[in-house]
């Protein structure tokens, strides 16, 4: 189970729903529990970076994310980039 917020703070001063480029913040808690003949269970928190940009003349959307969390004592990182064009 997890508990994701996220902040998203536009970089043209346009409200989150019209801007073209965006800042994303995403702080994260989470608990797992595993049950496998014995019940273990382990919680943390992690965080998620992204940005956003959308050329309105092309359509072209670009996102770059990065992720890390910490449940117990496994560490998840990752990092992805879009690139998207429609025709």
């Amino acid at each position: 189970m997890s508990f994701v917020p996220e902040f998203i703070v536009p970089f043209d001063g346009l409200s989150a729903e019209l801007t073209q480029t965006s800042f994303a913040l995403q702080p994260k808690l989470s608990c797992e529990w595993v049950d496998m003949g014995t019940t273990e269970e382990d919680c943390g928190a992690g965080l998620g970076l992204s940005i956003m940009s959308v050329d309105t003349d092309s359509g072209a959307r670009f996102n770059a994310e990065y992720a890390y969390e910490k449940i117990g004592s496994v560490e998840t990182t990752s990092v992805s980039m879009k690139l998207v064009f429609e025709f």
